[in-house]
């Protein structure tokens, strides 16, 4: 058994990832996603007893939850009267009877300049979404991309009221801080609902969404939308049979963590159930075989629940809990305060003209005898009114006005510095107006100054958005077939890719045509499936607008800067530099507006200069090509000389050795005749001469690149006649 303490959820992109201390899957687990595969819906499997523990468990979580949003309620409904201009306090008595209840529309205007900005960056793109893949660039992966961005786009397209549910989403996050989004697969289609802040009941007192185990919100069905899904099988009936004239009864979603197969282990389910009775009409699980981690030893490891809900956070609040922040709720008591301030005017204002007609007026003045006779003078326009009064007596000296001020300048002052500070956060429009005489790199400082705030807060809309995309992705990849996907994006491999093919595929023929020896070209890939497209591990997933490139007046303000200073300065593309501020500014079909420059015509003087450069660029080449041509001659030259020059070498080389033969014979033709006592020393000595004369002959022969005058400096053996020297050795003998 595990205890509650065991659990610890971690975050992950789409899911809650639960970790637990290893445990045996038990047999009950299998059976109980079986019978889900099968009925669609738990009730039935479970008995009265485990039902009621649940509905228990779920109930008093749920009242938990409610107890901690206690606070943000009474907030909410104070910021809603706010944001519609509501009055709940009843008529006034104060300072007068009927005094003004008016209510400024200071937060609504927040809360539309914020929508004005960020709906556009959204929807204005061509596709919402786009995917971005991890390592070098390669056109498979190119194209892997398109595929997926085209299959997340249509799978958006289909969503009832995606982009209405942006609009109230951006305008109601900009009031009360925080949206939510529960997106879900039923019937081969994606499925999404809208929460606003206070109908997503969790633990306010939460520091992180994903690791929050309970999330509840309420549905509000009709007498059909309760027999459509009893029908179906979806849900179980209830014990109180509903009236069909007069039936609209809410149930609860909750999502949650219970242990129904009696392991210790807490596995995420979702519950449904009957908000006034308890009683259960929906229990499924929110996890698949597929996502129960099990090592070797059959041991789980971890289970990964599927998490439905999108946070979408406008400002994060100080407390560091997940409840965001919004203009409402951030400057409550300001739009309050400012509120205060125009009724004041207005009450002083009116009892500024109330008085004018209000006073004291002497009784002597109604024509009456008795001074304390009361009545009312009746006036009509353009007429006279007789009237009596008694002689002597001026009629101004009768009448007392009663003294009205009327609005100060202090409380007008007080006003407008109010408006201001408050204005300056939630209206970026009053900070982004160019000023008279402003330079454009001031001006530009300024807006970017001016909307950090706004920019921050978009990035963190753009998170959401991420989060939100990759909740597409995962339904898409876990129950789109490999049929669907193909149907749905209907993909073909690019005009110009077979283009680039064919041609490589002719060069490729005319290469071998021509005996080259040359690799085929690698043909594209046509063919693609579903599960090899959806691998998250290479893949960034979010929405194609950039929030780091700024708001609309951002882009702007630099394009306009850029031209500024580019404006008579030839170092600047101008084409390029229009046509930066024309995409800053968002005009369509650019290329009707500013069409690419065409190459212009040359003068006569262009014309001549250019045909004298090209003389001048052909007689170079002329004399290039003749120096060329004389260099060849001359090596070729060179290279005749020196073949000469070894036939005549190895000339020599053949005549100097068959003088050396002819002289030997000689030699010993005279040793023979010479007396064999005294022959033999003087023949070793002419021996060993005529063996020296070979030896440097010998190298002469085998010389082949040597210089010509050289090669005529070879020894030869007339250098010593044999017969004179056989004399001097004889007479040098005792």
């Amino acid at each position: 058994m595990i205890d509650a303490e065991s659990v610890t959820v971690l975050e992950t992109p789409t899911a809650q990832i639960i970790e637990i201390e290893q445990t045996i899957i038990p047999e009950k687990t299998s059976e109980l996603l079986d019978y889900y595969q099968e009925n669609d819906n738990l009730v039935q499997f479970l008995d009265d007893k485990q039902l009621s523990e649940i509905q228990d468990s779920v109930s008093r979580g749920f009242d938990a939850d409610e107890e901690s949003m206690a606070s943000f309620r009474r907030l909410y409904k104070d910021v809603m009267d706010l944001a519609t201009m509501k009055w709940n306090g009843g008529q006034k008595d104060f300072p007068f009877q009927g005094a003004s209840t008016l209510m400024m529309p200071y937060l609504a205007q927040a809360a539309i300049d914020f929508n004005s900005r960020i709906v556009p960056e959204i929807l204005n793109q061509r596709d919402v979404f786009k995917v971005r893949l991890f390592g070098r660039e390669q056109k498979e992966k190119e194209f892997r991309a398109e595929r997926v961005s085209l299959a997340m786009n249509a799978a958006l397209s289909q969503i009832q009221d995606w982009e209405e549910n942006i609009d109230i989403g951006m305008y109601h996050l900009a009031i009360f801080g925080m949206i939510f989004k529960k997106t879900w697969w039923y019937d081969g289609v994606i499925h999404q609902d809208l929460l606003l802040a206070d109908q997503l009941i969790f633990d306010h007192k939460a520091h992180s969404f994903s690791k929050i185990e309970r999330k509840s919100h309420i549905i509000t069905a009709s007498y059909n939308d309760y027999m459509e899904k009893v029908l179906t099988g979806q849900w179980a009936a209830v014990s109180n049979e509903p009236d069909e004239d007069n039936y609209s009864c809410e149930f609860v979603e909750t999502h949650c963590l219970l242990d129904i197969d009696d392991d210790g282990y807490l596995e995420p389910y979702i519950v449904i159930w009957d908000k006034s009775s308890s009683e259960i009409v929906s229990l499924v699980p929110r996890y698949g075989e597929d996502d129960i981690v099990i090592d070797d030893d059959g041991v789980i490891n971890s289970i990964r629940g599927e998490e439905f809900f999108t946070h979408y956070m406008f400002i994060p609040p100080a407390d560091g809990t997940v409840v965001g922040k919004g203009w409402g709720t951030v400057l409550k008591d300001s739009f309050e305060a400012l509120n205060v301030h125009e009724r004041q005017l207005i009450d002083a204002a009116t009892l500024n003209i109330i008085a004018a007609n209000s006073g004291f007026v002497n009784s002597n003045a109604l024509g009456g005898a008795n001074r304390q006779q009361k009545g009312t003078l009746q006036m009509t326009m353009a007429h006279f009114e007789p009237l009596q009064i008694g002689q002597g007596q001026k009629l101004q000296d009768m009448i007392y006005q009663i003294p009205a001020a009327g609005p100060t300048q202090g409380m007008l002052t007080m006003k407008e510095s109010l408006k201001e500070s408050v204005t300056t956060y939630t209206t970026v429009s009053q900070a982004t107006q160019p000023q008279a005489q402003e330079a454009a790199a001031m001006f530009m400082a300024r807006v970017s100054e001016a909307l950090k705030v706004n920019n921050a807060i978009k990035k963190r809309v753009f998170r959401g958005l991420t989060r939100e995309a990759e909740r597409v992705f995962y339904l898409l990849d876990n129950y789109l077939d490999d049929e669907q996907y193909q149907e749905m994006i209907d993909w073909e491999l690019p005009q110009a890719i077979q283009r680039q093919y064919q041609e490589a595929q002719a060069q490729y023929e005319k290469a071998i045509a021509q005996g080259m020896i040359v690799e085929p070209p690698m043909p594209p890939s046509q063919g693609f499936e579903k599960d090899s497209d959806f691998d998250l591990d290479d893949m960034d997933i979010g929405p194609t607008a950039d929030p780091s490139q700024g708001s609309t007046e951002e882009r702007v303000s630099r394009a306009m800067a850029l031209l500024e200073i580019s404006r008579d300065n030839p170092l600047y593309n101008a084409y390029e530099v229009n046509k930066r501020v024309i995409e800053a500014l968002g005009v369509p079909s650019m290329e009707q507006v500013l069409p690419e420059p065409q190459p212009s015509q040359p003068s006569e003087m262009e014309i001549m200069q250019a045909q004298l450069a090209q003389a001048e660029r052909e007689r170079h080449m002329m004399i290039a090509q003749a120096e060329l041509l004389n260099a060849e001659t001359r090596a070729k030259e060179e290279a005749r000389k020196h073949d000469e020059s070894n036939h005549n070498i190895a000339l020599e080389a053949t005549k100097l050795q068959s003088d050396i033969e002819n002289k030997d014979a000689d030699t010993m033709k005279k040793l023979n005749d010479i007396d064999m006592a005294t022959a033999l020393p003087k023949a070793d000595i002419l021996e060993r001469k005529v063996q020296e004369d070979v030896e440097q002959a010998i190298p002469m022969q085998e010389t082949v690149e040597i210089d010509e005058t050289m090669a005529m400096q070879v020894p030869g053996g007339d250098a010593l006649d044999i017969e004179q020297a056989a004399i001097v050795e004889e007479q040098s003998t005792p």
